[in-house]
């Protein structure tokens, strides 16, 4: 799908009056079991059901996912074309599941259920062995997805990105990474001096899928599911350094306990093929890890540790700028 075809269906507008969920439901005839809240389902049953807008039934016995809101290029007919597009580029993957879409309308996409653990939940996902596996699945997702140049306007729209997020101490990851003290302001200088080095890195640009982490991925066995799909533009290696720092993030506890944190980092990237190239991306990643942990509960049992281990995969990696490789 082109730039130009995707503007044009996020300028599709809604009718003056959407309808309710509940109207959407009644239209439908869906049942509603469960709801999603990122990689959490809860049942409807229960009292302390959050707010959302992705749910799990069935219409006429069929078990589906039905998404009500919040839809990827701001409209359901954005996101369907978004999914239909992965679909295409994906269908004869050994690696990957797209979920096919049933029915959509002004309000609503309905989803075929995609049945796995997501990864967020899984307490092997941190496992060499199975890193591998995701990063070799991300891999053949970015190189399906840039076959063709990027288009200067989105080059643009990326570059405008990384400079909103961490483009000075007032960017949208760093003000509350530096607020809430899990970013020091001698590590953000330094970290500026290397990104201002590394510009050129930041500017190659390439398609990704999403922000990739461990709520948009199902583990289904011998292949992984993906859901919530989302096509957008960020520095080339994105989606690999992205999980990577979503990983180092989210670790399980016990593996996290157990884990020499800087060793664990060099041999998923040395498995990835992650060289030097990459740390640049690596840095921008890690600094919305930071961000994240700004947000956390300030009670979070962990923080405090996870904060340091990060801080210190970043100063490793500017400290030794041009001295050490990851060998391909």
């Amino acid at each position: 799908m082109t730039p130009e075809r995707l503007l044009k269906l996020r300028a599709m507008e809604r009718p003056p009056q959407s309808n309710s969920r509940d109207q959407v439901f009644a239209e439908l005839a869906f049942s509603p079991r469960a709801i999603f809240v990122g990689a959490d389902k809860w049942d409807m049953e229960d009292d302390n059901m959050p707010e959302g807008h992705v749910f799990y039934g069935e219409i006429d016995e069929e078990r589906v996912v039905l998404k009500t809101d919040n839809f990827n290029g701001d409209s359901p007919a954005a996101e369907v074309a978004l999914v239909e597009e992965l679909r295409g580029r994906l269908g004869d993957t050994r690696y990957w599941d797209v979920p096919q879409v049933i029915k959509s309308g002004p309000d609503y996409v309905v989803y075929e259920m995609l049945d796995g653990m997501p990864l967020a939940k899984d307490n092997a996902s941190w496992e060499r062995g199975h890193m591998h596996r995701v990063m070799e699945a991300i891999a053949d997702l970015d190189e399906r997805l840039n076959h063709q140049p990027v288009a200067l306007a989105d080059r643009q729209s990326a570059m405008a990105w990384v400079k909103s997020h961490v483009g000075d101490n007032s960017g949208q990851w760093v003000r509350p990474a530096l607020e809430s003290g899990v970013l020091t302001t001698e590590l953000w200088q330094k970290t500026t001096d290397y990104l201002e080095r590394h510009a050129a890195e930041l500017h190659d640009v390439a398609r990704i899928y999403r922000d990739p982490n461990g709520t948009h991925f199902l583990d289904r066995g011998d292949r992984l599911g993906v859901v919530d799909i989302d096509i957008s533009y960020r520095p080339r290696g994105y989606m690999p350094m992205r999980y990577l720092a979503w990983s180092l993030l989210n670790m399980s506890e016990p593996q996290r306990n157990h884990t020499n944190t800087p060793e664990w980092i060099r041999s998923v990237r040395f498995d990835a093929r992650l060289g030097d190239e990459y740390s640049p991306t690596f840095i921008l990643s890690l600094l919305g890890t930071l961000y994240d942990l700004s947000t956390w509960d300030k009670d979070h049992a962990n923080r405090g540790v996870i904060a340091l281990e990060i801080r210190n995969a970043i100063e490793s990696i500017i400290d030794s700028d041009g001295d050490t490789q990851v060998h391909n």
